[in-house]
C-alpha cells in the first residue's frame, strides 16, 4: 500500500475511533428506579432519596390510591410504570402464572379510574416481570396486552424477561408490547454471554419496539462474585450509549426488603459511591438537577469490608434549621459522630473506593444524618 494511502487510512481509522469513543445515544430519555417493597407507600421505599434524579418510578402499585400517587409523582416531574401483574394475572401453582378468568371485568374497573387528568402521568403499563420464568402462557400475555393497547394506544406496554439462555431462547415476537427489557445479574453487559443473550433478544423485536436497559445495581456475595459495583455501573453506562434502540434505563434496585433471598445482599442505597454515580447519571438523562439547589443523595453509616469505617473524609456541614451552607471541614468519622447535634446534614465528598453505606446506623436524638449532593462544575 502506498505511503500516502497508509497515512490516509490511519487518519480515517483514528477519526473513527474518536467518533466511536464520543458516541452518545441521543434517544435516552427515561431514568427509572426500582424500589422495594413496591406497595407500602413512598416513605417505606426511600422515595425521597432518589425522587430528584429520576423521571420514572418503576412498578408503582395499582392500588386504591393510584390516582393520588400519580398526582403526588407529578409534583416531582415523575411518571409511573404501573404494575398490572397482580391485577390481571394470578399464581396458579408454585411454578405457573395465568391470566385471571375475569380479567376483562377487572380491567374495566381498573381503567375507569384512569381519568384524563392522570393518564399523562403513566409512563407505561408494566404487564409482567419475567413471564417465561413464571411459565405464563404467551397466549395469555398477548390477550392481555392486546386488550390494553386497544384501550390506551398511546401508553406503552412493558415487560422484562430474564436474559438467561434457557429463557431468552424461547422469547417469541410480542406484537402488542412496546417496551422490552432483559435482566441478567452479576455479569458485565459487554461480556460474551450477556451480548449473546442481548443479540438473541433483539432479534425478536420489530422496528417499532424499543428497549429499556435493566441496570444491575445491587450486590450479592454469591451472584456478583466480588465484582466492583461502580465498575459495573460504568459498563452499563457505556452499553446504554452503544445502542440507539435503548430509550431508557431502569435501575435495580434502590432498596431491598431484608428477607430471603436478600439476607446477604446490598441494595444500591447501601453502595455509597455507586449510588452517587447512578444518581449523577439520572441527572444527566433527566436534566432535573439543574432546577434543584440541594437534591438529597445517599445517607447513613459508611462500612468498609463489613466493618464501620472510621477513616478521614471531607464533609460539608449545614447548620440545622438554616439552609445556608457553612464551612467544609475534614474530620475522622469517629469525631464526626460526636459533632454537635445542631449539625444535622452532611455530604461525603471523598471516601474509600469500595466503601458502602448501611441504613439506619447513625441516629442521634432521632435525627438521621443525611448527605447532600454537590454539583460538578
Amino acid at each position: 500500500m502506498p505511503y500516502k494511502n497508509i497515512l490516509l487510512f490511519s487518519f480515517i481509522f483514528f477519526q473513527f475511533l474518536i467518533i466511536s469513543a464520543d458516541a452518545q445515544n441521543k434517544n435516552l430519555k427515561w431514568f427509572g428506579m426500582y424500589s422495594h417493597p413496591v406497595c407500602d407507600g413512598f416513605q417505606d421505599v426511600k422515595f425521597d432519596e432518589f425522587k430528584n434524579f429520576v423521571n420514572v418510578y418503576v412498578e408503582l402499585c395499582p392500588d386504591a390510591t393510584l390516582s393520588d400517587n400519580l398526582k403526588y409523582l407529578k409534583k416531582y416531574n415523575i411518571k409511573a410504570s404501573v404494575s398490572l401483574m397482580s391485577v390481571l394475572f394470578y399464581k396458579s401453582n408454585d411454578t405457573t402464572w395465568l391470566k385471571r378468568e375475569n380479567y376483562q371485568a377487572l380491567w374495566n374497573d381498573f381503567k375507569a379510574g384512569i381519568t384524563e387528568d392522570i393518564s399523562g402521568q403513566i409512563h407505561s403499563f408494566y404487564l409482567f416481570d419475567e413471564p417465561l420464568v413464571h411459565n405464563l402462557p404467551i397466549s395469555d400475555l398477548n390477550t392481555i396486552s392486546a386488550m390494553i393497547k386497544n384501550d390506551f394506544p398511546d401508553i406503552p406496554t412493558l415487560i422484562v424477561e430474564s436474559g438467561l439462555p434457557e429463557y431468552i431462547s424461547q422469547l417469541p415476537s410480542l406484537p402488542y408490547i412496546d417496551l422490552l427489557g432483559i435482566d441478567i445479574y452479576g455479569i458485565d453487559p459487554f461480556d460474551y454471554d450477556y451480548k449473546t443473550s442481548y443479540n438473541q433478544f433483539k432479534s425478536t423485536l420489530n422496528a417499532k419496539q424499543k428497549i429499556i436497559l435493566i441496570a444491575d445495581a445491587w450486590w450479592d456475595y454469591q451472584i456478583h462474585n466480588f465484582k466492583n459495583p461502580t465498575t459495573l455501573k460504568d459498563e452499563y453506562y457505556r452499553f446504554a450509549h452503544s445502542d440507539d434502540d435503548i430509550e431508557g434505563v431502569f435501575v435495580f434496585v434502590w432498596n431491598l426488603v431484608k428477607e430471603k433471598p436478600f439476607l446477604r445482599s446490598l441494595a444500591l442505597r447501601d453502595l455509597a459511591q455507586t449510588a452517587n454515580e447512578y444518581l449523577d447519571w439520572g441527572c444527566e438523562i433527566t436534566q432535573k438537577c439543574k432546577q434543584i439547589s440541594n437534591p438529597v443523595k445517599v445517607s447513613h453509616q459508611v462500612y468498609l469490608n463489613d466493618k464501620p469505617w472510621s477513616g478521614s473524609m471531607t464533609i460539608q456541614c449545614i447548620v440545622k434549621n438554616n439552609k445556608t451552607p457553612v464551612q467544609t471541614i475534614t474530620v475522622p468519622y469517629s469525631v464526626f459522630y460526636q459533632q454537635d447535634s445542631d449539625r444535622k446534614c452532611y455530604y461525603i465528598k471523598n471516601g474509600p473506593e469500595n466503601a458502602y453505606l448501611r441504613e439506619n446506623y447513625f441516629h442521634k436524638n432521632n435525627d438521621e444524618i443525611i448527605f447532600y449532593y454537590k454539583f460538578k462544575k
